[in-house]
């Protein structure tokens, strides 16, 4: 539905969905300029659901860590604090996109609680071509 309704009323959002309906329509991505193929129906269905699932889940484990990291270190949990409240402070009290980046504490509490508990157990990463290690 959500498909059939953007290209019949050429609706652009500039989000996820514009970027598999761009690589169904044309098979390439602007930015990229290369040729990826054109992608069909259930590919872009299957696309979203691994989008989604593996996001919310990844993100509620994140959270969840963040917040026991943050209960277990009382100092840490004040500085967050602080940080909020010295933002919003600062903006009259909205949040807005560019203050939640300027919460720069906040993003090291989760980066360390990401790098402690990573939610995602394997990362596999493949090499596009082969590296020598200098001296070996």
């Amino acid at each position: 539905d959500t498909i059939d309704y953007r290209e019949k009323n050429n609706v652009v959002r500039n989000d996820f969905m514009d970027l598999l309906l761009k690589l169904k329509n044309t098979g390439r991505l602007e930015e990229a300029g290369e040729e990826i193929g054109k992608l069909s129906f259930d590919e872009i269905a299957a696309q979203a659901f691994i989008f989604f699932n593996a996001g919310f889940d990844t993100s509620s484990t994140a959270m969840t860590y963040t917040l026991y990291e943050l209960a277990m270190n009382r100092e840490a949990q004040e500085n967050a604090r602080k940080c909020v409240l010295d933002i919003f402070a600062s903006n009259g009290g909205q949040l807005t996109y560019e203050s939640v980046a300027n919460m720069g504490y906040l993003d090291q509490c989760i980066s360390e609680t990401l790098r402690k508990h990573p939610p995602v157990a394997i990362l596999e990463r493949n090499a596009d071509k082969d590296y020598r290690i200098p001296d070996t």
